[in-house]
Parts: structure tokens; sequence; C-alpha cells
């Protein structure tokens, strides 16, 4: 696998890159192939960072361009340069996958906002019951991103659109698994080392 920047056709050692958009405009180059990454640095952000999973097949229509991106924060460190990479290249969060909850304790309440989205589903949907609300906001990926909770990060896989291919073990040493502490609420902190098991799996 490799990659490289676009440029112009210029002599060897001369050539100039070109960028995704028109100088001073939102229009897509049109010397830059539309299934190109496009990488942004967003100075008005810190320690955030956002890129689209995998390739993504053309729709013919004004989309394709810039389909594939990926945002960087102004203080990205690599860590998190790795990890958006992971992205790009097809990887989803460690944390997504089915089997997750053998492995890890998670524990949605203790997720940044929880409290905010629940009252917002709860005003949108007054009919539903505060378990009902609880269920969708830790196990709907569609429903937690409708009321902006970070949870939507955590939802185990299978997703209506997705075909996610899982390694054999899950990894807990992969670039592409969070921190215990990663959108936590202030309040709460990481479980004592002691609460993991030596197996590395949690307890039925």
């Amino acid at each position: 696998m490799a990659w490289e920047e676009a440029r112009d056709n210029g002599p060897p050692g001369r050539r100039q890159n070109y960028y995704c958009y028109l100088p001073g405009t939102r229009d897509w180059n049109p010397n830059v192939p539309r299934d190109t990454l496009k990488i942004e640095i967003d100075v008005m952000i810190l320690d955030s960072a956002y890129s689209t999973i995998g390739w993504r097949p053309p729709r013919g229509d004004a989309s394709d361009a810039g389909r594939h991106e990926m945002m960087l924060a102004i203080n990205a460190d690599a860590e998190l340069v790795a990890h958006e990479l992971g992205h790009v290249f097809g990887m989803e969060h460690e944390a997504v996958r089915s089997d997750r909850d053998r492995y890890a304790l998670y524990q949605c309440k203790n997720v940044e906002g929880y409290q905010a989205a629940f009252k917002r589903a709860q005003a949108v949907y007054g009919t539903m019951s505060a378990a009902e609300i609880e269920k969708s906001l830790c196990e709907d990926v569609d429903f937690a991103t409708q009321f902006n909770f970070m949870g939507s990060n955590y939802v185990k896989i299978p997703w209506p659109s997705e075909n996610i291919d899982d390694s054999p073990v899950f990894d807990m040493d992969s670039i592409m698994l969070y921190a215990s502490d990663t959108f936590s609420s202030p309040q709460y902190e990481r479980l004592p080392a002691s609460d993991v098991l030596a197996s590395g799996t949690i307890p039925d």
C-alpha cells in the first residue's frame, strides 16, 4: 500500500503540490482526482479528529469529490494521526466489536453528555419509557447520533449498513481502542487495575 500527494506535471524536483480546493473557494480542484483523501487542519479546535472509514464508492454526482476525508485538530499528535489513518484504511474502533462485552466493561451512563441526551430524547419521544431511551442511546447508533450523544462511538456492530470483519481476538493494544476515560464525564475515573482480570475478560 502506498500513496502520494497530488502534484502537477512539472519536471522532477520542481513539481508543485495541488490543493484539493481552488484557492479562496470550496470548489474542488479539477486537477485533483475525485477519490483523493482530503486532509484538513482545523486551527479552531483542539484534541479532536475525524476521518471517513475505508474506500467509498462513487455516486456519480458532486459528492464524489472529497468523499474521503481526514480532519485533524491543530495539536493532533502522532498517536491520533495513526488512529485516523486506521479509519482511512478501513478500520473501525475496537470497542464496537460484537464481542466487546466479553473483554471490556462499557458504562454508557458515564459517557459525557448522557443525561443531556437522555432529556432531549425524552422531550422528543415522550411515550418511550426510561429503559427504552437508555437502551436506544446505548445500543442504537442512529438514535445516539440524533441526540448528539458521544456514546455513538461505542455502539457495537452489526450496524445496518456495515460489513465488518473482526480479528480472532479483541486487541487490547490496538491503536483503534480508546483509552478508558475517552468521552467520559469528568466525575468518573478509570477502573482500578485490580478490577481487570488476568485473562482479559469480563466475568458473567
